[in-house]
């Protein structure tokens, strides 16, 4: 019998932590953006450092899709199938509404 109990509580708080997850990855979703590239070439980066091993190039005018942005100033986005990172401070906020650069 208390075993019983305790595998309802661990299987209640498996699955408030499963839904808590899922919630973060759509609130993280429905933040997306899209920026402006707005210097000749911009790199792309694995982690959010320039240290990061380089994934691609991004050109003037290319607008991209951003997930988010860290603490020190990187925009996440998804290249290749893979999580990256382009410094925040080379691109612009594109405006959907008009299709111009803010």
């Amino acid at each position: 019998m208390k075993s019983s109990f305790l595998v309802r509580i661990v299987v209640l708080a498996t699955l408030l932590i499963s839904s808590f997850a899922a919630v973060q990855q759509q609130t993280k979703a429905s933040t997306s953006k899209k920026v402006f590239v707005a210097v000749d070439v911009l790199n792309v980066r694995s982690k959010a450092t320039t240290m990061g091993q380089k994934l691609g190039q991004l050109k003037l005018g290319q607008t991209v899709t951003v997930l988010g942005k860290t603490a020190n100033n990187w925009y996440q986005l998804r290249y290749a199938g893979k999580n990256a990172y382009i410094a925040a401070t080379y691109t612009k906020a594109f405006n959907a509404k008009d299709n111009r650069i803010n």
